[in-house]
């Protein structure tokens, strides 16, 4: 089921511009130069995304698929 994430981090690759995700899975990035960029978005437990995007865009979704996690046992 689809569901927004928070914590959730949103970057505009090849910059230092990104945001994180609220717990409505929105956010904003100031300051963003040209009409379209690639954004890259991570969270734990998720595979990474990379998807085009319109500068200005106020209404876009990006659909995260879970992955497994494994966790190294410690003994």
């Amino acid at each position: 089921a689809q569901r927004p994430l928070g914590e959730a981090q949103v970057q505009v690759e090849g910059t230092n511009l990104g945001a994180t995700t609220d717990a409505s899975g929105r956010f904003r990035i100031a300051g963003v130069p040209g009409t379209q960029v690639r954004l890259v978005v991570r969270r734990i437990g998720f595979r990474p995304e990379t998807i085009v995007a319109r500068v200005g865009d106020l209404n876009m979704r990006v659909g995260l698929i879970e992955r497994a996690t494994e966790l190294s046992q410690i003994v």
